[in-house]
């Protein structure tokens, strides 16, 4: 059966839209990560090297790798500080349901075809299922896996819409921090669907104000916001104190799914808690207008995120070598001897 999967790779974006034939839009694809309007910033824009897709077909069912090659023989996930996930793209069958087993073809299929492609191909990050299911289709078509914790993945799902409830269950610090600030230190809020000029300054004078480290693809970001407003998923939020802004958050909501993709309060204006008044408001929004049912805070494990959200999930990193290739095999090996000597160190331990 494995004979019948076609696999191709994929060096040209019109190529990708052409062979995905609607595949990758929003109407088959509910994450934003998984979609060709996705995969189109991160080629342009978002910093690759030379990206290509790793597509495989088994009758109407498809998966899709967005790679980058980096040179020298090494491939990465088509990702940058923007993508909280990675993982392998499906579509076909029933709402894209295609079966395990199924996908399991197709994904070893990739695996055979990005050998002569790769000595080192690096994934992340993944969810622990991509991750498993990564690993035995590259396992089984004989490349050597390392796995390794990546980060965390801050989340909620929400059974019932409601801030109120949602509300009453966070932590007593965080709703007596927000009782006292709001008294003290009342803010203007606004929360847009469209980005402007002046918008966009806003945000960018926050963030250039804020303790966060330089914006690494303001580009990337813009375009991306833009395209969030065109399709009516951006919730541009802005604090102002005295008309001026001091906090601004970039969150899209989208099938029921609201991410957290940025944000930031100008680091003079901290007494007033901006970010939290501005945090407040958004997820009232998107609870009780939006109702959405599942909330992510994104990647990383600062302390904060656990006040606003209760679930966390481990993200991880693939590392998969080719044995097939000399630089390959020197890899395989000197990892095996460093895991011996690591293992012989905590022996040796009293």
């Amino acid at each position: 059966m494995l004979a019948t999967v076609k696999d191709a790779l994929l060096n040209r974006l019109d190529d990708v839209a052409a062979t995905a034939a609607g595949a990758l839009d929003s109407a088959c694809q509910p994450h934003v990560f998984d979609r060709l309007s996705w995969l189109s910033l991160m080629w342009t824009k978002g910093g690759a090297h030379a990206p290509f897709v790793a597509h495989a077909r088994l009758g109407d069912h498809s998966a899709w790798l967005y790679l980058d090659s980096i040179g020298n023989g090494r491939l990465r996930a088509l990702s940058n500080w923007y993508s909280l996930v990675f993982r392998p793209v499906y579509a076909g069958g029933s709402a894209g349901a295609s079966t395990p087993d199924v996908r399991a073809l197709l994904l070893q299929s990739l695996a055979n075809r990005l050998k002569p492609q790769a000595h080192q191909i690096d994934l992340a990050p993944l969810n622990i299922t991509d991750a498993d299911a990564l690993t035995a289709a590259f396992g089984a078509a004989g490349w050597h896996i390392r796995k390794r914790p990546e980060t965390g993945h801050w989340h909620m799902h929400v059974p019932r819409p409601d801030f109120d409830t949602y509300w009453k269950n966070r932590p007593a610090r965080l709703r007596n921090t927000l009782a006292r600030k709001q008294t003290r230190h009342p803010l203007d809020i606004e929360i847009h669907k469209t980005l402007t000029e002046t918008l966009w300054h806003d945000f960018t004078s926050v963030y250039a104000a804020s303790w966060k480290l330089v914006e690494g693809r303001p580009d990337f970001l813009r375009a991306f916001v833009e395209i969030a407003g065109f399709e009516g998923a951006l919730r541009l939020g802005i604090a102002r104190a005295d008309g001026r802004p001091i906090a601004a958050q970039i969150w899209t909501v989208d099938q029921g799914r609201a991410i957290i993709h940025k944000l930031a309060y100008r680091a003079d204006a901290a007494n007033a808690s901006p970010g939290t008044q501005l945090s407040h408001a958004l997820f009232r929004h998107v609870l009780d207008q939006d109702q959405v049912t599942f909330i992510s805070y994104g990647t990383g494990d600062d302390a904060y995120k656990r006040d606003w959200v209760d679930q966390r999930e481990q993200l991880w990193r693939l590392m998969l070598i080719n044995p097939d290739t000399p630089i390959g095999q020197i890899k395989i090996i000197a990892h095996r001897a460093r895991d011996w000597l690591q293992q012989r160190r905590i022996r040796k331990k009293p």
